[in-house]
């Protein structure tokens, strides 16, 4: 274990690196990361089942990882992230684990969504429709008495508190390697967080496929219904005016989730205008943000050039990154290095070359963080040797 003088000074050093680098300042390390959910355990040959009711361990064969690649910071939450217990109690419909025994899948293809004859019933009462209607269809456990719903909520309840224990463990944990958040999923003393609205029609109420059916065939309800998720959006307990005086870093957070499905049109009304009307006077105040990506965005990226330079840092998903440079990344840092199918299936050399290649373009003038460009989520997501490898370099060749 540590010092937690060795602890502080690491990470004070690490957060100078990230807000040089995302500030577009050549920092004194390029700083290297990672985003996982679940697949440490599969990297320590471990099965959640097997552990889950012993946090201690759930946490050390979960941070193992960090004993064994350097890791300047992580992306998102490093830790597990859905209680399997607590939803398997609460007989969740959208939610299980694979056959691997590591990864929560989350499936919509069994669920029942809302149908379009309800979305009067949305509109006049969004939350009771969420709290009431969505929930008896979500859980199983909600379907039944009143008694059964009860005891299933004990059992759930007993479940939740190992899972935030376990929780609490790992990032203790990855404090006393000095590991940075590029950003917090919960807290309060960041810029607020901006989940655009369609996203909670897309993956809550009506699902992926009716979702976008639903653009063509039903615009005005859409609308409506992003409009009431707006309204109930909850206030900042932080003021653009305090951001001289906090740190960039920890960033707030949006994702690109259904915005990467939408057309130029689309994606400005349902996400963009209200993303600037949320974010820009943060940024304007010096906040960061973390754009999480899902799929494949390059035509909507030359957007993020009406933000502040150095507001957002970009986590690539299905893009070429080299593409997504020519596009953005002399304006907006680029938070990508290789991707999974060459860590998977490459040769060791074939994925440090790619890896010096991402260095040599991105790095110079600042705007660049390493990591792969998805998460590691299963287990034969990668070649151990190969990720072993890329972090060993990366982290060597990113040194001044």
């Amino acid at each position: 274990m540590e010092s937690s003088e060795n602890s502080t000074a690491r990470y004070n050093q690490r957060l100078k690196d990230l807000i040089d680098a995302t500030s577009f300042r050549e920092p004194d390390k390029v700083p290297v990361g990672i985003e996982v959910i679940n697949w440490p355990l599969a990297y320590a040959g471990v099965k959640l089942m097997d552990v889950v009711d012993d946090p201690i361990a759930t946490s050390k064969a979960y941070t193992k990882i960090l004993d064994d690649i350097e890791i300047d910071f992580h992306t998102l939450s490093f830790g597990l992230n859905h209680s399997i217990q607590t939803l398997q109690a609460l007989g969740s419909i959208q939610y299980r684990l694979a056959e691997n025994g590591v990864t929560v899948e989350h499936v919509q293809a069994e669920f029942s969504f809302m149908t379009a004859d309800e979305y009067a019933d949305v509109i006049s009462d969004y939350q009771g429709f969420r709290k009431n209607t969505m929930s008896q269809r979500s859980f199983k456990a909600f379907q039944g008495s009143k008694a059964e719903a009860y005891d299933a909520m004990k059992k759930a309840a007993l479940a939740l508190k190992n899972h935030v224990v376990t929780n609490r463990l790992i990032s203790q944990r990855v404090a006393e390697k000095g590991i940075v958040p590029v950003n917090l999923m919960q807290t309060n003393n960041i810029a607020p967080w901006y989940y655009g609205p369609f996203n909670v029609l897309f993956d809550y109420l009506r699902g992926v496929k009716d979702s976008l059916v639903d653009l063509r065939r039903r615009p005005e309800a859409v609308k409506a219904v992003n409009q009431i998720v707006e309204s109930f959006r909850p206030l900042s307990k932080v003021s653009p005016d305090d951001y001289p005086a906090i740190s960039p870093i920890p960033a707030s957070w949006t994702f690109y989730h259904s915005e990467c499905f939408l057309n130029n049109q689309q994606f400005d009304e349902l996400f963009f205008q209200g993303f600037k009307k949320h974010a820009l006077p943060y940024m304007e105040k010096g906040a960061k943000y973390l754009l999480k990506g899902e799929g494949m965005f390059l035509n909507t990226l030359g957007r993020f050039r009406e933000l502040p330079k150095g507001s957002l840092i970009i986590e690539l998903d299905q893009d070429d990154p080299f593409d997504a440079y020519k596009i953005i990344g002399d304006h907006q840092t680029l938070a990508t290095g290789i991707k999974l199918d060459l860590l998977r299936s490459g040769t060791k050399q074939q994925c440090i070359d790619y890896v010096k290649r991402c260095f040599d373009t991105f790095a110079p003038g600042g705007g660049f963080i390493f990591m792969p460009q998805k998460p590691l989520i299963a287990p034969g997501d990668v070649n151990i040797k190969n990720l072993l490898a890329v972090y060993e370099f990366a982290n060597h060749y990113g040194t001044k």
